[in-house]
């Protein structure tokens, strides 16, 4: 399902983000899309879902441009 949220704040999107991951998905086998801006914006999310979760898997991340 596509969900946009708008903030001037990056963490504030970051944290919401990070709280619609924690419901586990539907299936295990099918990868959460994430659109991002740049790998910039990308390797960030990695790392603070990797921080809150422990790991960051079957996340596939797109890139506006494509």
């Amino acid at each position: 399902m596509l969900q946009i949220r708008f903030s001037n704040r990056f963490e504030h999107l970051e944290g919401a983000l990070l709280d619609a991951m924690a419901t586990p998905p539907e299936s295990p086998f099918v990868p959460e899309e994430i659109i991002v801006g740049s790998a910039a914006v990308k390797r960030r999310i990695e790392l603070a879902a990797a921080e809150r979760f422990g790991i960051c898997a079957n996340v596939r991340f797109s890139f506006l441009a494509q």
